[in-house]
Order: structure tokens, then sequence, then C-alpha cells
């Protein structure tokens, strides 16, 4: 499929004779109803199949895109490391502290030192309880939803959300 293209539609809703009845859920279910009802599914569906494939289109073009530009981007970075290690060998070659050139300056700062945990959870359970290891509490969903269908009280500070049944179209 072309990008930008729309399929030809073999059912126009708007050239429909019934005033869009079973939209409004008012009319009586007549076999006028029930073939428009089919009409709109067969258009739902091949409108669907359109969606779909549009869709896998430009996912596709989306990921060309992305590893084009991840290319793009791990060329220029080989070349900016490059470059970096000739300046950075040029730089210890004068002993300078800072050598000041017409595009930049080069110099050297002190990196502040950074703690690596190499097994955490050996870490964690060997000083567990003490000021060296943090103790996240966070709500348990599950056991409140559990709660609530056992008991029937919602614990204060929680709530349950109930939504809506959702209407589904499921083509075949």
């Amino acid at each position: 499929m072309e990008l930008g293209t729309e399929a030809d539609d073999d059912y126009d809703i708007s050239e429909d004779g019934i005033d869009l009845a079973l939209a409004h859920h008012i009319a009586p279910v007549t076999p006028e109803v029930e073939a428009q009802a089919v009409r709109y599914l067969r258009a739902y569906k091949a409108h669907q199949a359109d969606a779909d494939a549009t869709a896998a289109a430009y996912k596709a073009e989306i990921q060309r895109l992305k590893d084009k530009a991840q290319e793009e981007a791990e060329r220029a970075e080989r070349r900016t490391a490059f470059l970096a290690q000739a300046l950075e060998g040029y730089y210890r070659a004068t002993g300078a502290r800072r050598i000041v050139l017409p595009y930049g300056t080069l110099s050297e700062r002190k990196q502040p030192a950074h703690v690596i945990v190499e097994d955490e959870a050996l870490f964690c359970s060997t000083h567990a309880g003490g000021p060296l290891v943090q103790v996240k509490a966070s709500p348990d969903k599950k056991a409140i939803m559990d709660a609530v269908k056992k008991t029937g009280d919602i614990p204060e500070g929680a709530d349950i959300d109930t939504p809506a049944p959702k209407f589904i179209i499921t083509t075949t």
C-alpha cells in the first residue's frame, strides 16, 4: 500500500436511504435495518483493514527512518570519537592544563566519584535495616481489591473505579 492514498470505498454511508436509525437506536429491527447493519459492518471492516494497512505502512516507514537516523548518529559518533581521541593526544602531548584554539578549548576536569553496586540483592540483604538501604512503601492494589471483594469495605484512602461496559465490534 502506498502511503497517503485511500482505498476505494465500496459503501458510502451518506448514500444510505435509511435515516441512520440504526445509529440512533430508535427504529424497530426490520429487515432493512438489519441489512443496513450488515452494510455498516462490511464498511467498518473495510475501513478497519485500510486503517491497519496504513498503520503498518507508516510503522514500517518510521522504523526505516529510525534505522537511518541511528546509522547517521553512529557515523557522526565514530567521527567525533576519532577527532576527540586525536585532540586528547595533542592535549596530553603539550602538557598544558588548558589550550585555547580558534574553535574551542581543550582542558580536563576532575569527575566526582560515584557508587557502583554490583549485586543489589546481596548488598540489600547484607545491609537490611541500616541507613544504606532505602525501603519504599507502596500500596498493593491486588491485595486491596482482594480485601474489597472479601469484606465489601473500601479502605480509607482508596477507591474502586468500575468503568462502564465497553462496546466492542469483532469482525470475522
